[in-house]
């Protein structure tokens, strides 16, 4: 094994007198640092080994190629000292070469760095090189390498900095999981989310001015978004196993369809790496709310698996200011608690991977189980109006390169997804009558994708066909007002990713056609009237889209994209419910046309890294479907207008020696209503306002880490008159994590600090202040056994 070579420069040459006083100066300084260590000895328990806070420094630096000057790239930066710190023992370095890393200010320590292809070196620093914080700049000797034949099998991610797409990535922490999915999301840029209470409510998404069906929810690569449409429900989707989500904003890449109006939100759930751990995690906090969920991973005979247990509840009991639906008297305005707003759930996971010949196999199934109640407005709180609901996915998918085609992958994917809602209010007191309804969806989906790289690009064919049924039963009368109903769909579509100019520029295209079919089935209680909708629709959807991508500099990067997308209409748009409602098959689909320009730039000074994207957006959608109400009070949806919504958006970060992180976004959006009604035109759409910041300050030390959160919005409205109005609101929160050792985080959260009273819905008031605490115990059981890229 190659010895590695010292890094550090030669020691300076000393005269006698020189080395007189500086031998000293040495015993001087030794003399001190002695007796320190004597009263930390006597003053700290015996065993001892945690590092307090005013005994920890920040080493920042980078590692760069000795011959070519470029940074390298996932090199391993590893301290070397006598004081134990397991926590950032070692870490990496960025994609610019950079690292961070604790360590004794006061304590002489060694840096040993390896990498890939490079001679191994060390670098002896003094506590002297470290004061005020002083950058070290590492360079490793490269190595020549003979290998063999190497086969690396992956698949490819699309949620990077290397495609035409605006996308963010948000990482989870796993020792510390969210109280809900919906909070997390709220913190992107150009995203917005509405709500109707406390965790486990009705919670949807929006991207860009968007409503919740113009934006598609995948978990795991599986559709969550129905035909019968209404959005996806974020209340009820997993917190515990979640591990990463991707929000595009604006293009929408082949894997997903390529084909949203909003924009896409993919949610994944954490992989089976083959990594044998286990984790517990705890959570309690204000209004009845306690979680607890359990997560075991690990790997046998090439088998990787994973499996996850979560049960949750919530009493959502919080008190709110009740204006008794007398918005401008004061006088009987009280404060009361929501009633009938609780909600309990339990889910299952399970994933296994392991390899079939040349390829490798990912199968994942899920149970979701959910009782909650809904409460209703607040002037008139229904008491016994409950919703049950339970979710079954599963999905199986293979990949890896052809056998015969050394350059070409392949993956399959096959889901299927059963979901079924049982809603009761007997009372009537939140929708129109007494309502008993258990209504059943299930769909299944299959998919093939074919990929080819050749000269440094990338060409993806892809195909998909589903079906989705909906089958509704009304439990007071022997017929459901909402006919029985059915989708069949097939896409077809390509997309290519080529470098040119020597990689200075990428240039992507791609197109898709979706062809549908609808049908529904039973009696309608229209007859033979001119309101009656037709049983059956075909419609065909077209769609395309091209950017591109230019490196200026090293560390800048612009991007622009344009794309013509398309929405069907729903069930519920096409057929009606039998009774208030009617269907119009004659509708047709939405379409929108969507650019976006801007640049993303990675400035890195030592100690100092900071990154900063700007977008400029222009998203124009026609033939917006509305329902308008007849002489004889039926709603009939008719395609009335255009919208148009055109914005800027910011995100930046800053990192900071010891610990700091600065992280802040702000949207800024114009969005306009075109239709052809007067006492609309010009008006704001609903629920989208202008201004939007959310901001992030995170202070992270070896065995602790704080955090300050902001968000605002500005001003907004609930209708398309713009007669309901949200008034603007900021938010406050706090956040404080312990590490109690390298297994144990303990985690304390509050949220909105200043207690404003605010709500998303009108009548729907949204919690004061919360206080939630967690804990979380993991244990890695032993190292990888097989190593899968």
């Amino acid at each position: 094994m190659t010895q590695p070579t010292p890094l550090n420069p030669a020691l300076p040459r000393f005269t006698a007198g020189a080395r007189r006083r500086h031998r000293g100066s040495n015993e001087r300084r030794a003399g001190r640092l002695l007796a320190l260590l004597v009263v930390m000895l006597a003053v700290r328990p015996l065993g001892a080994t945690a590092i307090t806070a005013a005994t920890v420094a920040t080493i920042q630096g980078a590692v760069f190629d000795s011959l070519s000057g470029d940074p390298v790239v996932g090199a391993s930066v590893r301290l070397l000292t006598a004081v134990p710190d397991a926590r950032q023992a070692a870490v990496m370095t960025a994609a610019d070469g950079s690292f961070v890393l604790d360590r004794p200010e006061t304590t002489a320590c060694t840096l040993r760095v390896e990498a890939f292809g490079y001679r191994s070196g060390l670098r002896v620093l003094s506590a002297a090189e470290t004061i005020g914080y002083q950058a070290v700049r590492i360079r490793l000797q490269p190595l020549p390498l003979r290998m063999d034949e190497v086969l690396v099998q992956a698949r490819r991610e699309t949620a990077t900095a290397q495609g035409a797409a605006f996308v963010e990535s948000i990482q989870l922490q796993q020792d510390r999981p969210p109280p809900e999915l919906a909070g997390v999301l709220n913190r992107a840029v150009g995203v917005g989310i509405r709500r109707t209470g406390g965790l486990g409510s009705f919670s949807t998404v929006s991207v860009r001015g968007s409503t919740a069906e113009q934006v598609l929810i995948y978990l795991d690569g599986v559709p969550l978004n129905q035909a019968l449409g209404g959005g996806v429900d974020l209340g009820n989707l997993p917190v515990s196993a979640v591990e990463r989500i991707d929000v595009y904003r604006g293009a929408v890449p082949a894997r997903f369809g390529g084909n949203s109006i909003g924009g896409v939100v993919h949610i994944r759930t954490q992989a089976a790496d083959g990594v044998p751990r286990a984790r517990i995690q705890a959570m309690s906090g204000s209004w009845g709310t306690h979680r607890l969920s359990g997560i075991l991973s690990g790997a046998r005979n090439q088998r990787h698996y994973l499996a996850l247990v979560e049960l949750a509840q919530s009493d959502n009991d919080f008190r709110f200011l009740d204006d008794k639906g007398t918005e401008y008297n004061l006088d009987d305005d009280e404060w009361t608690r929501r009633l009938n707003s609780d909600f309990r759930s339990g889910r299952l996971l399970a994933r296994m991977e392991h390899p079939v010949g040349a390829f490798r196999l990912q199968v994942r199934t899920g149970l979701e189980l959910n009782r909650q109640g809904i409460p209703s407005i607040s002037n008139n709180q229904s008491l016994n109006s409950r919703l049950n609901r339970w979710r079954a996915s599963n999905e199986a998918e293979l990949f890896g390169a052809l056998p015969w085609l050394s350059d070409a992958g392949v993956r399959l994917n096959l889901y299927h997804l059963m979901q079924e809602e049982e809603y009761r209010d007997l009372d009537g007191t939140v929708g129109v009558g007494r309502q008993h309804d258990r209504n059943r969806t299930i769909s299944w989906g299959t998919r093939a994708e074919l990929n080819h790289v050749t000269g440094g690009g990338v060409t993806t064919l892809f195909g998909q066909l589903g079906e989705e049924r909906f089958n509704p039963e009304n439990l007071l009368r022997p017929e459901s007002w909402l006919p029985q109903s059915r989708r069949r769909s097939a896409v077809f579509g390509w997309e290519v990713d080529l470098p040119l100019l020597s990689n200075l520029l990428h240039a992507s295209a791609g197109s898709q056609s979706h062809v549908h079919h609808d049908r529904f089935y039973g009696r309608s209680l229209f007859g033979g009237t001119d309101h009656a909708p037709s049983r059956d629709r075909t419609d065909w959807l077209h769609g395309g889209r091209v950017g591109a991508r230019l490196h200026l500099w090293p560390r800048l990067t612009v991007k622009g994209h344009r794309g013509w997308y398309n929405r069907p209409p729903s069930f519920y748009e096409l057929f009606g419910d039998r009774g208030a409602v009617a269907g119009n098959t004659r509708l047709t689909s939405e379409r929108g046309d969507n650019w976006d320009v801007g640049f993303h730039w990675i400035h890195a000074v030592s100690p100092a890294r900071w990154e900063l994207e700007v977008v400029y957006f222009r998203n124009h959608v026609r033939n917006l479907i509305r329902f308008l109400q007849n002489a004889q009070r039926i709603s009939v949806p008719q395609n009335i207008g255009r919208s148009k919504v055109r914005g800027t958006e910011m995100r930046a970060s800053l990192d900071l020696p010891g610990g700091l992180r600065l992280e802040t976004n702000h949207t800024y959006q114009i969005p306009e209503n075109f239709t052809r009604a007067s006492y609309e035109r010009g008006n704001d759409l609903p629920n989208a306002p202008r201004h939007s910041v959310a901001t992030n300050i995170t202070w992270r030390r070896s065995s602790w880490e704080m955090a300050y959160e902001l968000s605002h919005e500005s001003r907004h409205y609930l209708d398309t008159t713009n007669l309901r109005t949200v008034p603007a609101r900021t938010l406050h929160g706090l956040q404080f994590c312990l590490y109690l050792g390298t297994s144990t985080t303990a985690a304390l959260e509050v949220r909105n600090l200043t207690n404003n009273q605010v709500a998303d819905l009108w009548g729907y008031p949204l919690p004061g202040r919360s206080v939630f605490g967690s804990l979380s115990y993991g244990l890695e059981i032993g190292s990888r056994q097989t190593i899968t890229p």
